[in-house]
């Protein structure tokens, strides 16, 4: 909560690895381990946000994190599955120094990058909360593997950061598109 810069959240970013095997060591369920880092993780994830996102993307943005991440399921760091769902659109120099400036402060913190891409650096994963609820509608509509697994991980979807109702509108539209 103290930190003033990216550089001053790198030793906390490494400390919740290293609680999650201090607590593995004292015998703590791992579902206990699973939240605590989750919580932790997330608390992370906002300040990252706090720090780097520029005042057009605070007022119109909603940081969210998504699969086993939004699940709450991580004890160790996999791949970053995160977006950033927008409620109108932002300057396009902010938003492109967003999407690299998140995804790289997460890499130095030890977060890999997703192999599939699902992260606020992939266009696909940030952007105005109307052109993604589009987005869904055109995977729920592609009945192929690639649609599947981008609708499941999108399902998972917990707001960090921001206007939380945007991830809230846009699985209620991912439900309602998926009826019948």
């Amino acid at each position: 909560d103290r930190a003033r810069s990216i550089e001053d959240l790198e030793m906390p970013a490494r400390d919740i690895q290293d609680q999650v095997e201090r607590l593995h060591k004292q015998n703590v369920k791992v579902e206990v381990i699973a939240e605590i880092t989750s919580d932790l993780n997330r608390s992370l994830f906002a300040k990252v946000y706090e720090l780097i996102a520029p005042p057009s993307i605070k007022e119109q943005g909603c940081l969210m994190v998504m699969g086993s991440e939004g699940r709450g399921e991580q004890t160790v760091r996999t791949d970053q599955d995160n977006g950033l769902l927008l409620a109108a659109p932002v300057p396009e120099a902010d938003l492109a120094r967003f999407r690299t400036e998140f995804t790289a402060a997460l890499e130095r913190f030890g977060f890999p990058t997703c192999p599939g891409n699902i992260m606020v650096r992939n266009p696909v994963w940030s952007q105005t909360a109307g052109d993604f609820i589009k987005q869904l509608r055109s995977w729920v509509l592609t009945p192929d593997e690639q649609s599947a697994m981008n609708l499941g991980v999108f399902f998972d979807a917990v707001p960090v950061s921001g206007h939380a109702e945007l991830v809230g509108r846009a699985k209620a539209a991912m439900c309602e598109m998926m009826l019948g």
